[in-house]
């Protein structure tokens, strides 16, 4: 049976291409940022413990990777109320500042556990995926929505695998 006459059928809503890309600029970066540092952890812990045995180089190297993790974990939290109270844009720039910062305390932390520490600090300060999440919602209606969360997507697939290719190449420069 055909559909009826009184329906109408909605106009799909133009894509904010210019909106996306500077989030996918923020993800891009932030992904790249994050991922940039697996290649190097080994050689980072294996200079704070030059005469360790390869399985406790290997289980620190884990503490290390995993502290962006659960710092991640507990900062969300904070950055979803920051981002419910100041606005999506605030708490995306104070995302960015918290990455930076942690980022320089990380690359120049002078023994491990300061280095634990700056990478749980950097995942405490970084709330940019969620709240990049969020935005892109909130940018984009039901008619073109899966298209905007499919860019999202990409987006931080390319820092995923943008971010380890140039700690590759960093490791020893």
């Amino acid at each position: 049976m055909p559909r009826q006459q009184n329906e109408q059928r909605q106009e799909p809503t133009p894509v904010p291409y210019a909106k996306i890309c500077v989030l996918g600029l923020v993800l891009t970066s932030n992904n790249a940022a994050i991922w940039i540092i697996y290649t190097m952890l080994p050689f980072m812990v294996k200079y704070y413990f030059p005469h360790m045995s390869l399985k406790e180089l290997g289980f620190r190297a884990g503490i290390l990777g995993s502290a962006f993790s659960v710092g991640s974990l507990l900062g969300n939290f904070l950055w979803g109320i920051v981002a419910d109270r100041a606005g999506r844009k605030p708490a995306l720039i104070g995302g960015l500042v918290g990455t930076i910062i942690a980022a320089l305390m990380f690359g120049f932390s002078p023994n491990f556990w300061m280095a634990v520490f700056s990478r749980f600090a950097w995942g405490f300060l970084n709330g940019n995926i969620g709240v990049s999440k969020t935005y892109m919602a909130e940018i984009t209606d039901d008619s073109n929505n899966a298209k905007g969360m499919s860019l999202y997507g990409v987006i931080g697939g390319f820092g995923r695998t943008v971010g380890p290719v140039i700690g590759g190449f960093l490791i020893e420069p």
